[in-house]
């Protein structure tokens, strides 16, 4: 992680590296105008919140509009309770053509609303071998298995 100082004055070009270089402004005497252009790339890569004292990655987000929307979207059925919305939530996670983050947040909620299907739901994406929430899936189920082991019982309940 680098960091350089700079003065910059009336006239000045700042170009920066996309996903490269970041600006922070401390202070301005005068006025500032910034002119930026952008492009929205076909399939936008994640935003980073990076820690610039560490370089460490603190979170990321979807950079795709739509996805954040969708997201959204799943977090409202699941703070309204809309078990109604169970199936649609379930389809969601399971399909691989959706975003990432749509499909894991379409998982959190679908455990929220039912804590046994939600463990249905981490069984059958850890067992896809070529989805890439299979990891994660697998990972979480364990976690909860060892934090809440009464949870076992629910999935023998549904498998009887």
């Amino acid at each position: 992680m680098a960091s350089v100082q700079r003065r910059w004055g009336q006239g000045n070009k700042v170009t920066l590296r996309a996903r490269c270089e970041a600006r922070q402004i401390l202070r301005v005497e005068r006025s500032l105008l910034l002119l930026q252009l952008t492009r929205e790339p076909a399939r936008p890569a994640p935003t980073r919140l990076v820690s610039l004292a560490t370089g460490e990655t603190q979170h990321t987000a979807s950079g795709d509009k739509s996805a954040s929307q969708a997201v959204m979207a799943l977090s409202v059925l699941g703070a309204l309770k809309a078990k109604a919305s169970l199936e649609v939530i379930q389809r969601t996670a399971s399909n691989l053509a959706e975003d990432q983050d749509v499909r894991w947040e379409a998982v959190r909620q679908a455990l929220g609303l039912d804590t046994a299907c939600g463990l249905e739901l981490l069984t059958r994406l850890q067992e896809r071998i070529d989805d890439p929430l299979g990891i994660p899936a697998r990972t979480l189920r364990a976690q909860l298995f060892e934090a809440q082991p009464e949870l076992r019982d629910l999935t023998t309940q549904a498998a009887a």
